[in-house]
């Protein structure tokens, strides 16, 4: 409905701004983070999500339009609203974020409130086909990238799996992939198979 909003910021808080446009002044969730560099009394364009409950309407900017299409990305998770995903982004820029669902990082994921480690994995899991990699800067990006299946061991060990139920999954796994890339479709099979 709004793509973003150009005006006035007339009010700050620590989750929340108020930006007047053509003598309305909109309520805005925002990052903490972001809200910091704001300036009160200077012209700022926000680019905006209305989430539309069924009692409620809120309105959330960003600064950035890439840091809309994260927030967008991060809300179309399952049990993931708008509250939970700005937390994410406020510790983590775009292209940090990205890495770690590259990487499956889940350690540095569940520090986030409101995500344990089971929550993260499944983060990463729903999020690795819809993130462009391509965008990433190489220079953030580990060198040594772990294998398919050394990143389901690292899932699941931090998921809270033993290893004697780890390596009995990778074994199926060896032999139902062969010759397959996809680390989605073997995550999928690892969580459905691991005991």
């Amino acid at each position: 409905m709004y793509r973003y909003i150009k005006g006035i910021l007339t009010d700050k808080s620590l989750k929340q701004i108020v930006v007047e446009c053509n003598g309305i002044g909109y309520d805005i969730g925002m990052v903490p983070s972001q809200i910091n560099l704001l300036n009160l009394n200077k012209e700022i364009k926000v680019f905006t999500y209305l989430s539309v409950k069924e009692n409620d309407m809120e309105l959330f900017g960003f600064p950035l339009e890439e840091q809309l299409k994260l927030f967008k990305t991060l809300i179309s998770i399952s049990k993931i609203g708008p509250k939970t995903a700005l937390n994410i982004m406020d510790m983590f820029t775009p292209d940090d974020f990205a890495n770690i669902i590259l990487k499956g990082d889940i350690q540095a994921l569940s520090k986030v409130s409101g995500i344990g480690k089971k929550g993260a994995g499944r983060i990463i899991l729903e999020l690795k086909g819809k993130i462009n990699f391509d965008d990433i800067d190489d220079d953030k990006i580990s060198n040594s990238v772990a294998s398919e299946f050394d990143y389901v061991k690292d899932v699941l060990k931090n998921m809270g799996f033993d290893d004697k139920n780890i390596k009995n999954v990778i074994k199926k796994i060896e032999k139902e992939f062969k010759d397959e890339k996809d680390e989605q479709k073997i995550m999928t099979f690892a969580l459905k198979n691991v005991v």
